[in-house]
Formats: structure tokens, sequence, C-alpha cells
């Protein structure tokens, strides 16, 4: 069970659900021996999370609460997760009624561009200035949020020998979607409008790092790695 409840955990903060929480109930009168708190933006982000656990567990139904996305339930025999909006979290504090009985984990560190660069410089050289382009297709969403979380990270971090940009296949000069500046000021990062701009020539100076690893094959250049590569996976829409 102790396996379960972890791989439980470390997958909700791979769905990007932020400070989740998990409470050892066993001891008292539930139905349940495990509960589950976390929240994430906003009721968009919510359901789409919502949507891929209901496919990743086979679940038959969506869960109680989907429709308004505000408080999504979810019933796995005996673990109970709970997904809120950070204003519904605050606002009804079950993590207050549970406090005495919360679990401690060590959380798994994901990797980043930054984490693998020492492991990537003799591939693709040593340079006074490292430069990284994010890309994506339209530039309005994922590589933009790459462009500006890693920009913050690498300010918290006083790492200033790396310039960011992003850039998207097919961008059209469009917005930064909603979606995406929710999510960065979630995380304190830049969410100032931005419009989209679109990869037309390759800079053999520049490391391209692509969303998925089809974009990444769209890309002549022998500077160019996926996210694939990085983390295991791709990191879609």
């Amino acid at each position: 069970m102790e396996e379960k409840i972890l791989h439980l955990y470390n997958y909700l903060l791979e769905r990007k659900y932020k400070d989740v929480a998990v409470y050892d109930i066993s001891n008292e009168k539930q139905d349940f021996d495990f509960l589950f708190i976390t929240s994430c933006p906003d009721e968009m982000t919510n359901k789409k999370i919502a949507k891929s656990i209901v496919e990743e567990f086979g679940l038959e139904q969506m869960p109680e609460g989907y429709n308004k996305g505000e408080w999504i339930i979810f019933d796995l025999d005996n673990i109970i997760i709970h997904c809120f909006t950070i204003r519904a979290r605050e606002k009804y504090n079950l993590d207050k009624l549970w406090q005495s009985k919360k679990v401690e984990f060590a959380k798994k560190k994901a990797k980043t561009p930054i984490d693998q660069l020492d492991k990537t410089k003799a591939k693709y050289g040593e340079v006074k200035m490292i430069k990284v382009c994010f890309v994506c297709t339209g530039n309005t969403c994922r590589s933009i949020m790459a462009e500006r979380l890693m920009k913050k990270n690498l300010k918290d971090r006083k790492i200033k020998d790396i310039s960011v940009s992003s850039k998207g296949l097919n961008a059209n000069g469009e917005n930064i979607t909603e979606n995406a500046k929710n999510a960065l000021k979630f995380f304190k990062a830049n969410a100032k409008d931005r419009k989209s701009i679109k990869l037309k020539k390759i800079d053999n100076n520049i490391l391209y790092v692509t969303m998925t690893e089809g974009q990444k094959n769209q890309i002549k250049s022998n500077k160019v790695i996926s996210f694939k590569a990085l983390i295991g996976k791709d990191i879609l829409d």
C-alpha cells in the first residue's frame, strides 16, 4: 500500500498539481484509508488533469464535480482524491481538518534542461553564452511557458550565461493563451502578453528544445533535443 500511495503522490505532481497533501486516516472511522488534497490554478486546468487521471486509471465515468471543475473528487476504493482550484482549496480548507494525519514524502525533483546542460555540453559544444530556444507548434502555450519558467529558474539560481527564447513551427502572431498566463502567475513567473514568433531560420549557435519528438524531426539542426530525451515523455497540449 505504501508503494501505491507514493506512486500516486508522484503521479499527481507530474500532472502539475501543486501542494499535493496526503493524509493517513486508516485509524479513523472512515470508509477509506488515505486522503489526497491537491490544487491547480483554474477550473479548466483541473478538468484537463482530471480527464487524464480518468484515462490513466481506466475509470468508467467522470468523477464527481467534473462539470464545474472547482472541486473534483475521485473515489479509488480506499483512496479519496480531492482536486481543487486554488481558490476553492482555500475556501473549504479541508487540509486544516486532517492536518495531524499528514504524511510527509520527499518530493520527486523533475529534470530540466538546466540540469542536463553539463551532460550535453560535449555534444553541443562550448560557447561563452549558451542559447536555448524552446519550440512547440503555436508558441502560445507550451514553449512560451517553458521559456518564462526557465528564465525564472535561471534568475533564482543567479545563472547569467544562458539566454532563453521560444518560437513556434506554425506561429502566426497570436497572443499567449489565458491558461498559460494563469499557470505562469501561479508559478510567479512573467505572465505578460506577447505575440507568438515563428521559427523561420535555424541558428546553429542555438540549442533547440522541442516539446515533442515529432517537432524535433521537423528541425534540420544538429543542435536539437526533445523533452522526451530529457524527461522520457513528450510535453503535449
